[in-house]
């Protein structure tokens, strides 16, 4: 999969937002030509980690994907968990060691990014939606229940 997958993405990203009460969405790239989360305990280690992450540091995780080469979630920050890019940069190192744990001994990520999401929750439904039928829109499933590696705040979905 190409690293422009973002590109039928709901024109529901804000480019000028406050971070303050600000929602994202974030997607991390694997190295690039690497597929890790093929590694299907690699993949419930990432789950496990984004879940321990989010209650740890107290921010909401409305939603996420883990797709073979890349992770998208949708995350609220709030004043205890700090700022985006304090987010962004504890979690990769939270997770740097992940691949060692299943015998790669290379590192899983590559590049990743974020952009604000409009503050409705219309769009922060759609958004949801985009990121949790990853799996369904790029082949790799029929039904979004056949894909493991997924989640959200049941109440998103109810927000409209």
């Amino acid at each position: 999969m190409e690293q422009s997958d973002n590109r039928n993405l709901p024109a529901l990203l804000e480019t000028n937002a406050n971070e303050a009460e600000q929602r994202y969405f974030l997607t991390f790239w694997a190295k690039s030509g690497t597929r890790p989360f093929d590694n299907h305990v690699l993949s419930e280690k990432l789950v496990s980690s984004l879940l321990d992450f989010a209650n740890a540091q107290q921010f909401c995780l409305y939603a996420y994907c883990v797709m073979p080469d890349h992770l998208h979630f949708v995350i609220e920050p709030t004043v205890v968990s700090g700022s985006i890019g304090r987010i962004v940069s504890e979690f990769r190192i939270r997770t740097a060691s992940l691949q060692f744990e299943v015998g790669q001994f290379e590192s899983i990520w590559h590049d990743n990014f974020y952009v604000p999401v409009e503050p409705d929750p219309a769009s922060l439904k759609q958004v949801c939606m985009f990121t949790v039928t990853n799996a369904v829109r790029n082949g790799l499933v029929s039904t979004q229940d056949e894909w493991p590696y997924w989640g959200a705040v049941e109440d998103v979905f109810e927000a409209v």
